[in-house]
Order: structure tokens, then sequence, then C-alpha cells
């Protein structure tokens, strides 16, 4: 289902933005501004090849970018704002599991953040602020079952392992 929703999200991206369109290989970064290769103006549009969907605004990352594997799976879901990250960034295997999920605000991870076992299952659960590692984390085994704890309060850490 996701594959063929990442497709039709792709398909029905390109036809509506054809005139901003273009092949990644076509743009060139210089210092972290994009131009199109022997343009002197930062390219605002869509960057894309057979594995990526990329906007920028004025030259840099800006808006959602998706990535895919070469089976059509979604390989990851970032979200940009004037060159840095900023909103959900979720990473998947190839087989559609996720990896992490995790938020930005202003290029630091912001917000809950789960990172998953291969077979999907729960790995850690935790929460940034602003890059910093807050409050209890948990860890789980890849059964689901919490085998420690980790609290981020008032910068000690506090590790309480589950037998």
């Amino acid at each position: 289902m996701k594959k063929y929703f990442s497709l039709f999200f792709l398909l029905a991206t390109l036809s509506l933005g054809k005139s901003n369109s273009l092949p990644l290989e076509k743009l060139l970064d210089k210092n972290g501004i994009f131009y199109v290769k022997e343009s002197k103006s930062p390219f605002t549009g869509m960057g894309i090849d057979n594995k990526n969907r990329e906007f920028f605004k004025n030259g840099v990352p800006n808006g959602k970018w998706l990535s895919f594997y070469p089976n059509g799976n979604i390989k990851s879901i970032e979200n940009w704002k004037n060159g840095i990250l900023n909103g959900k960034y979720i990473l998947y295997n190839k087989n559609g599991y996720p990896i992490s999920k995790t938020s930005f605000l202003n290029g630091k991870d912001n917000g809950t953040f789960q990172l998953y076992h291969s077979n999907g299952q729960l790995q850690i659960l935790g929460f940034f602020h602003e890059g910093t590692p807050r409050g209890v984390w948990k860890y789980y085994d890849k059964n689901g079952k919490l085998t420690g704890t980790v609290d981020y309060t008032k910068s000690k850490v506090y590790f309480d392992q589950k037998n």
C-alpha cells in the first residue's frame, strides 16, 4: 500500500510542477546552495531522480523530501525549512518498517524520538528538547518487553535495568 501511495504521490507531484522540476543531476551544490549547472541563480523548484524528490527554495532545501528504495518503498521522509531540518523525519527499511521517527526544530531533535528493531517492534522511546534528551527514555527488546529505562533529569542520568 505504501508503495502505491508513494508512486501516486510522486506522479501527481511531477504532473503538477513540470515547469519547476529538474533532474537532480542538473543541479550543482556550491557550498550548500544549489544551482542549475551553468546558472548564477539559486534553484527554486523540485529536483527529481528515480530515488528522490527534493524541493528547493532560493537554492536551499525547503519542504518535504522523499527518498525511495529500488523496490519503490519509501526510504525517508524529511522536512526542511530554509536549508534546515524542521518537522517530522522518518526513516524506513527496505521492507517498509520504520527504523526511526523523530522531529526537528531548527536543525535539532525536538519532540518524541522512536527507534525500531528490524522486525518493526519499538526499541527506544524518548524525548528531545532542542537536541538534548529529556525525561524518561524506555528501552525494549525485539518482543516488545521493557528492558530498561534512563531518566534524563536535571543533567543527571539514572539507569534502571529490568530483569
